[in-house]
Protein backbone atom coordinates (compact mmCIF):
# COMPACT_ATOMS: atom_id res chain seq x y z
CA UNK A 1 0.00 0.00 0.00
CA UNK A 2 3.08 2.62 0.84
CA UNK A 3 4.75 1.43 -2.26
CA UNK A 4 1.85 1.84 -4.63
CA UNK A 5 1.32 5.56 -2.67
CA UNK A 6 4.95 6.42 -3.44
CA UNK A 7 5.04 5.68 -7.08
CA UNK A 8 1.42 7.54 -7.13
CA UNK A 9 3.30 10.57 -5.29
CA UNK A 10 5.75 10.47 -8.32
CA UNK A 11 3.66 9.91 -11.17
CA UNK A 12 1.82 12.68 -9.84
CA UNK A 13 4.94 15.19 -9.44
CA UNK A 14 5.53 14.03 -13.26
CA UNK A 15 1.63 15.05 -14.41
CA UNK A 16 2.63 18.22 -12.83
CA UNK A 17 5.72 18.99 -13.78
CA UNK A 18 5.02 18.21 -17.45
CA UNK A 19 1.27 20.61 -17.12
CA UNK A 20 3.69 23.32 -15.25
CA UNK A 21 5.96 23.15 -19.15
CA UNK A 22 3.15 23.10 -21.42
CA UNK A 23 2.06 26.59 -19.41
CA UNK A 24 4.95 28.29 -20.17
CA UNK A 25 5.96 26.90 -23.16
CA UNK A 26 4.49 29.83 -25.58
CA UNK A 27 5.84 32.03 -28.51
CA UNK A 28 5.52 34.75 -26.52
CA UNK A 29 7.56 33.42 -23.44
CA UNK A 30 10.73 35.48 -22.73
CA UNK A 31 13.86 33.61 -20.94
CA UNK A 32 13.20 34.88 -17.53
CA UNK A 33 9.71 34.13 -17.70
CA UNK A 34 10.09 30.30 -18.47
CA UNK A 35 11.21 28.54 -15.58
CA UNK A 36 10.64 25.13 -16.74
CA UNK A 37 13.41 25.37 -18.66
CA UNK A 38 16.17 25.27 -16.30
CA UNK A 39 13.66 22.39 -14.44
CA UNK A 40 15.05 19.09 -14.69
CA UNK A 41 13.57 15.47 -13.59
CA UNK A 42 16.26 12.67 -12.24
CA UNK A 43 15.97 8.71 -11.43
CA UNK A 44 18.66 7.48 -9.06
CA UNK A 45 19.62 3.89 -8.21
CA UNK A 46 21.23 3.26 -5.26
CA UNK A 47 23.05 0.27 -3.88
CA UNK A 48 24.43 0.00 -0.54
CA UNK A 49 25.13 -1.31 2.84
CA UNK A 50 24.01 -0.08 5.94
CA UNK A 51 27.55 0.48 8.38
CA UNK A 52 26.79 -1.06 11.38
CA UNK A 53 28.68 1.71 13.37
CA UNK A 54 27.66 0.64 16.77
CA UNK A 55 27.61 -3.41 16.26
CA UNK A 56 24.28 -3.74 17.88
CA UNK A 57 22.20 -4.22 14.09
CA UNK A 58 24.07 -8.08 13.82
CA UNK A 59 21.67 -10.73 11.63
CA UNK A 60 18.87 -8.20 10.92
CA UNK A 61 20.58 -6.69 8.32
CA UNK A 62 20.88 -9.39 5.60
CA UNK A 63 22.06 -8.34 2.77
CA UNK A 64 23.66 -5.13 0.26
CA UNK A 65 20.44 -2.77 -0.01
CA UNK A 66 19.06 -1.10 -3.11
CA UNK A 67 16.69 2.21 -3.61
CA UNK A 68 15.41 4.11 -5.63
CA UNK A 69 15.04 7.89 -5.39
CA UNK A 70 13.09 10.67 -7.91
CA UNK A 71 13.56 13.92 -7.73
CA UNK A 72 12.87 17.75 -9.28
CA UNK A 73 15.51 19.63 -9.68
CA UNK A 74 16.45 23.52 -11.17
CA UNK A 75 19.86 24.49 -12.62
CA UNK A 76 20.63 28.06 -11.33
CA UNK A 77 21.99 30.59 -13.66
CA UNK A 78 22.49 33.85 -11.68
CA UNK A 79 19.02 35.33 -10.85
CA UNK A 80 20.81 35.73 -7.24
CA UNK A 81 24.07 36.67 -6.15
CA UNK A 82 24.91 33.83 -4.51
CA UNK A 83 24.24 31.26 -7.19
CA UNK A 84 28.13 32.51 -9.00
CA UNK A 85 29.53 31.88 -5.69
CA UNK A 86 28.50 28.46 -5.67
CA UNK A 87 29.25 27.32 -9.10
CA UNK A 88 25.73 28.00 -10.10
CA UNK A 89 24.29 25.10 -8.19
CA UNK A 90 20.92 22.61 -8.32
CA UNK A 91 18.72 22.71 -5.83
CA UNK A 92 15.42 20.29 -5.81
CA UNK A 93 13.48 18.40 -3.85
CA UNK A 94 13.79 14.11 -3.78
CA UNK A 95 11.44 11.22 -2.87
CA UNK A 96 13.55 7.95 -1.66
CA UNK A 97 12.13 4.94 -1.54
CA UNK A 98 14.32 2.28 0.55
CA UNK A 99 14.24 -1.78 0.91
CA UNK A 100 15.67 -3.06 3.88
CA UNK A 101 15.11 -6.25 3.09
CA UNK A 102 13.86 -7.64 6.44
CA UNK A 103 10.24 -7.34 6.36
CA UNK A 104 9.95 -8.56 10.46
CA UNK A 105 12.15 -6.11 12.05
CA UNK A 106 13.39 -3.65 9.45
CA UNK A 107 10.90 -3.31 6.96
CA UNK A 108 11.19 0.13 4.67
CA UNK A 109 12.13 3.43 4.60
CA UNK A 110 9.83 6.48 2.37
CA UNK A 111 11.27 9.92 2.91
CA UNK A 112 11.47 13.14 0.70
CA UNK A 113 13.79 16.19 1.38
CA UNK A 114 15.41 19.39 -0.12
CA UNK A 115 18.82 19.21 -1.94
CA UNK A 116 21.50 21.43 -3.22
CA UNK A 117 24.18 19.83 -5.44
CA UNK A 118 27.68 22.54 -5.19
CA UNK A 119 30.17 22.65 -8.09
CA UNK A 120 33.96 21.92 -7.03
CA UNK A 121 35.00 21.71 -10.25
CA UNK A 122 34.16 21.70 -14.32
CA UNK A 123 31.50 23.81 -15.89
CA UNK A 124 27.75 23.23 -16.41
CA UNK A 125 27.92 20.64 -19.22
CA UNK A 126 30.51 18.10 -17.02
CA UNK A 127 30.84 18.87 -13.12
CA UNK A 128 32.30 17.23 -9.62
CA UNK A 129 29.55 18.32 -6.94
CA UNK A 130 28.84 18.01 -3.47
CA UNK A 131 25.43 17.15 -2.34
CA UNK A 132 23.69 18.03 0.90
CA UNK A 133 19.94 17.29 1.52
CA UNK A 134 18.03 16.91 4.67
CA UNK A 135 14.52 16.41 5.68
CA UNK A 136 11.90 13.65 6.93
CA UNK A 137 11.84 9.83 6.85
CA UNK A 138 9.38 6.95 7.07
CA UNK A 139 10.45 3.83 8.72
CA UNK A 140 7.68 1.05 8.81
CA UNK A 141 9.56 -0.77 11.66
CA UNK A 142 11.04 0.73 14.33
CA UNK A 143 11.48 -0.28 17.75
CA UNK A 144 8.89 -1.73 20.05
CA UNK A 145 9.50 -2.89 23.48
CA UNK A 146 7.07 -6.35 22.97
CA UNK A 147 7.30 -7.20 18.96
CA UNK A 148 10.51 -5.80 17.46
CA UNK A 149 13.01 -5.25 20.74
CA UNK A 150 16.17 -6.51 18.55
CA UNK A 151 16.02 -3.12 16.71
CA UNK A 152 17.30 -0.74 18.88
CA UNK A 153 18.57 1.53 16.32
CA UNK A 154 15.47 4.00 16.05
CA UNK A 155 12.29 4.38 18.34
CA UNK A 156 10.28 6.49 16.32
CA UNK A 157 7.96 5.78 13.04
CA UNK A 158 8.99 10.05 11.62
CA UNK A 159 13.08 10.64 11.44
CA UNK A 160 14.97 13.77 9.90
CA UNK A 161 16.73 12.24 6.83
CA UNK A 162 20.15 13.37 5.57
CA UNK A 163 22.13 13.07 2.81
CA UNK A 164 25.59 14.03 1.94
CA UNK A 165 27.35 12.74 -1.14
CA UNK A 166 29.77 13.84 -3.77
CA UNK A 167 28.90 13.07 -7.67
CA UNK A 168 29.88 13.10 -11.17
CA UNK A 169 27.01 14.94 -13.49
CA UNK A 170 27.55 15.25 -17.05
CA UNK A 171 24.63 16.59 -19.72
CA UNK A 172 24.91 15.04 -22.90
CA UNK A 173 22.99 17.30 -24.52
CA UNK A 174 20.07 20.12 -23.13
CA UNK A 175 17.89 17.36 -22.25
CA UNK A 176 19.78 14.36 -21.48
CA UNK A 177 22.49 13.78 -18.66
CA UNK A 178 23.66 10.97 -15.52
CA UNK A 179 24.90 11.58 -12.52
CA UNK A 180 27.34 9.13 -10.57
CA UNK A 181 27.41 9.35 -6.93
CA UNK A 182 29.00 7.99 -3.67
CA UNK A 183 28.01 9.00 -0.35
CA UNK A 184 25.89 8.51 2.85
CA UNK A 185 22.25 8.53 3.68
CA UNK A 186 21.39 8.72 7.75
CA UNK A 187 18.02 8.40 9.74
CA UNK A 188 17.90 10.42 13.34
CA UNK A 189 15.36 11.81 15.53
CA UNK A 190 17.68 13.47 17.85
CA UNK A 191 16.27 11.37 20.78
CA UNK A 192 12.84 13.10 20.53
CA UNK A 193 12.08 9.30 21.12
CA UNK A 194 14.02 6.58 22.36
CA UNK A 195 16.42 4.58 21.08
CA UNK A 196 18.04 6.25 19.13
CA UNK A 197 22.06 5.18 17.77
CA UNK A 198 20.66 6.24 13.56
CA UNK A 199 21.18 4.37 10.01
CA UNK A 200 24.05 5.35 8.13
CA UNK A 201 23.31 3.62 4.23
CA UNK A 202 26.69 3.95 2.25
CA UNK A 203 25.79 3.58 -1.38
CA UNK A 204 27.26 3.96 -4.81
CA UNK A 205 24.35 5.79 -7.11
CA UNK A 206 23.75 6.17 -10.85
CA UNK A 207 21.30 8.38 -12.17
CA UNK A 208 19.57 9.42 -15.56
CA UNK A 209 18.00 12.35 -16.14
CA UNK A 210 16.12 14.74 -18.34
CA UNK A 211 15.50 18.45 -18.91
CA UNK A 212 12.45 20.18 -19.74
CA UNK A 213 13.56 23.13 -22.15
CA UNK A 214 16.76 24.42 -22.75
CA UNK A 215 17.87 26.40 -19.88
CA UNK A 216 18.88 29.75 -19.47
CA UNK A 217 22.52 30.84 -20.17
CA UNK A 218 24.55 31.74 -16.52
CA UNK A 219 25.48 34.94 -15.64
CA UNK A 220 26.53 37.17 -12.28
CA UNK A 221 24.14 39.09 -10.47
CA UNK A 222 25.16 42.36 -8.94
CA UNK A 223 27.53 40.97 -5.86
CA UNK A 224 26.46 43.64 -2.48
CA UNK A 225 29.29 44.65 0.02
CA UNK A 226 30.41 42.42 2.46
CA UNK A 227 29.41 43.45 6.03
CA UNK A 228 31.65 45.07 7.81
CA UNK A 229 32.20 45.76 11.41
CA UNK A 230 31.11 42.80 14.72
CA UNK A 231 27.48 42.14 14.87
CA UNK A 232 25.82 41.05 17.97
CA UNK A 233 22.88 37.86 18.25
CA UNK A 234 20.59 36.76 20.61
CA UNK A 235 19.41 33.43 20.32
CA UNK A 236 16.71 31.27 22.13
CA UNK A 237 15.30 27.84 21.27
CA UNK A 238 13.61 25.13 22.73
CA UNK A 239 13.59 21.31 22.25
CA UNK A 240 13.06 17.80 24.01
CA UNK A 241 14.80 14.60 24.31
CA UNK A 242 13.85 11.44 26.06
CA UNK A 243 17.17 9.39 28.17
CA UNK A 244 18.57 6.09 27.12
CA UNK A 245 15.42 3.88 28.49
CA UNK A 246 12.65 3.67 25.91
CA UNK A 247 8.82 4.73 26.48
CA UNK A 248 10.03 7.34 28.97
CA UNK A 249 9.04 11.07 29.48
CA UNK A 250 10.20 13.95 26.84
CA UNK A 251 11.90 16.52 28.85
CA UNK A 252 12.52 20.17 28.14
CA UNK A 253 15.67 21.36 27.22
CA UNK A 254 15.64 25.45 26.79
CA UNK A 255 18.98 27.51 25.20
CA UNK A 256 19.94 30.76 25.61
CA UNK A 257 22.67 31.80 23.46
CA UNK A 258 24.76 35.13 23.00
CA UNK A 259 26.60 35.33 19.53
CA UNK A 260 29.14 37.79 17.92
CA UNK A 261 29.47 37.63 14.28
CA UNK A 262 32.19 38.47 11.47
CA UNK A 263 31.65 38.45 8.03
CA UNK A 264 34.73 37.63 5.51
CA UNK A 265 32.94 37.84 2.63
CA UNK A 266 29.77 37.24 1.35
CA UNK A 267 29.83 33.54 1.53
CA UNK A 268 31.92 33.35 4.72
CA UNK A 269 32.00 34.15 8.85
CA UNK A 270 33.02 33.24 11.78
CA UNK A 271 31.37 33.22 15.14
CA UNK A 272 31.85 33.15 18.81
CA UNK A 273 29.35 33.18 21.89
CA UNK A 274 28.05 31.98 25.24
CA UNK A 275 25.23 29.22 26.04
CA UNK A 276 23.28 28.55 28.55
CA UNK A 277 21.43 25.66 28.78
CA UNK A 278 18.44 24.62 31.05
CA UNK A 279 17.89 20.61 31.12
CA UNK A 280 14.95 18.66 32.43
CA UNK A 281 16.58 15.29 32.08
CA UNK A 282 19.75 16.49 34.01
CA UNK A 283 17.45 15.24 37.28
CA UNK A 284 16.76 12.37 36.96
CA UNK A 285 20.35 11.68 35.98
CA UNK A 286 21.69 13.39 38.78
CA UNK A 287 20.49 10.20 40.79
CA UNK A 288 22.46 7.89 38.66
CA UNK A 289 25.42 9.94 39.88
CA UNK A 290 24.49 9.62 43.70
CA UNK A 291 24.25 13.13 44.23
CA UNK A 292 20.53 15.18 45.87
CA UNK A 293 18.79 17.63 43.57
CA UNK A 294 18.25 20.65 45.55
CA UNK A 295 17.62 23.67 43.23
CA UNK A 296 17.03 24.63 39.85
CA UNK A 297 20.18 26.02 39.31
CA UNK A 298 21.46 22.36 39.17
CA UNK A 299 19.68 21.51 35.88
CA UNK A 300 21.47 24.20 34.16
CA UNK A 301 24.93 24.32 32.53
CA UNK A 302 27.01 26.97 29.78
CA UNK A 303 29.68 26.99 27.70
CA UNK A 304 31.66 28.75 25.00
CA UNK A 305 31.62 27.84 21.09
CA UNK A 306 33.47 29.19 18.18
CA UNK A 307 31.89 28.74 14.99
CA UNK A 308 31.63 28.81 11.02
CA UNK A 309 28.95 29.99 9.17
CA UNK A 310 28.45 29.59 5.45
CA UNK A 311 26.14 31.59 3.59
CA UNK A 312 23.92 31.21 1.02
CA UNK A 313 22.03 34.61 0.55
CA UNK A 314 19.58 34.52 3.35
CA UNK A 315 19.92 30.93 4.13
CA UNK A 316 23.14 30.03 6.82
CA UNK A 317 24.49 26.62 7.27
CA UNK A 318 25.71 26.80 10.83
CA UNK A 319 28.61 24.48 12.11
CA UNK A 320 29.76 25.02 15.57
CA UNK A 321 32.42 23.67 18.44
CA UNK A 322 31.58 24.47 21.90
CA UNK A 323 33.24 23.59 25.38
CA UNK A 324 31.75 23.15 28.88
CA UNK A 325 32.29 25.93 31.47
CA UNK A 326 30.23 25.04 34.26
CA UNK A 327 27.80 22.03 34.83
CA UNK A 328 26.68 19.98 38.05
CA UNK A 329 25.83 17.44 36.21
CA UNK A 330 28.97 15.45 34.96
CA UNK A 331 28.53 15.46 31.48
CA UNK A 332 29.78 12.78 29.10
CA UNK A 333 32.50 14.44 27.66
CA UNK A 334 33.89 18.26 27.89
CA UNK A 335 32.98 19.82 24.42
CA UNK A 336 29.95 19.75 22.31
CA UNK A 337 28.67 20.73 18.79
CA UNK A 338 25.95 22.07 16.88
CA UNK A 339 24.90 21.55 12.93
CA UNK A 340 21.81 23.77 11.67
CA UNK A 341 20.56 25.83 9.20
CA UNK A 342 19.49 29.48 9.92
CA UNK A 343 17.42 31.20 7.53
CA UNK A 344 17.38 35.59 7.84
CA UNK A 345 14.22 36.50 7.63
CA UNK A 346 14.50 40.30 8.09
CA UNK A 347 17.72 42.74 8.85
CA UNK A 348 16.95 41.69 12.60
CA UNK A 349 15.59 38.26 13.02
CA UNK A 350 17.00 35.16 12.20
CA UNK A 351 15.16 31.51 12.07
CA UNK A 352 16.92 29.16 13.48
CA UNK A 353 17.04 24.70 13.88
CA UNK A 354 19.98 23.33 15.06
CA UNK A 355 21.21 19.63 16.41
CA UNK A 356 23.22 19.73 19.50
CA UNK A 357 25.60 17.10 19.61
CA UNK A 358 28.29 14.95 21.33
CA UNK A 359 30.41 14.07 18.16
CA UNK A 360 27.78 11.53 16.28
CA UNK A 361 25.29 11.14 18.64
CA UNK A 362 22.61 13.79 18.76
CA UNK A 363 21.12 14.98 22.26
CA UNK A 364 18.55 17.30 20.82
CA UNK A 365 16.48 19.78 18.81
CA UNK A 366 16.83 22.99 19.26
CA UNK A 367 14.03 24.96 17.07
CA UNK A 368 14.65 29.06 17.97
CA UNK A 369 15.06 32.70 17.26
CA UNK A 370 17.58 35.08 17.05
CA UNK A 371 17.59 38.87 17.11
CA UNK A 372 20.46 41.07 16.14
CA UNK A 373 21.22 43.07 19.22
CA UNK A 374 23.69 45.71 18.08
CA UNK A 375 26.83 45.58 16.06
CA UNK A 376 30.54 47.60 16.14
CA UNK A 377 32.21 49.07 13.25
CA UNK A 378 29.00 48.66 10.99
CA UNK A 379 29.14 51.17 8.43
CA UNK A 380 25.99 52.78 7.64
Amino acid sequence: MILRTFYSILAFLILGIHSLHAQTDSTNATPESRLSDNLFVEYTHFYGTIMDHRQTLGFLVRDNLTASQFGVYYRTYGTKYWHALFGYPEVGVSALYWDLRNPQHLGFIAGAYPMARMRMAGNQKSKLTVNVGAGLGYISKPFDEVNNYEFISLGSYLNGLYNISFSFNHWFNHNFGMTADMGITHLSNATFVSPNLGLNYLSVRLGLRYGLGTPNPVRKAEMPLTKKGVHFYMFTAYGTRQLHKPGGPNYNVISLIWQARKYFTQKHSMAAGFDFFYDGSVKPRLAEQNKTYSNLSQLTYGGMHLGYILNMGKLMVNLQQGVFVYSYFNQAGAVYQRLGLQYQVTDKWIANITFKTYFAYAEFIEWGVGYKIGSYGEKK
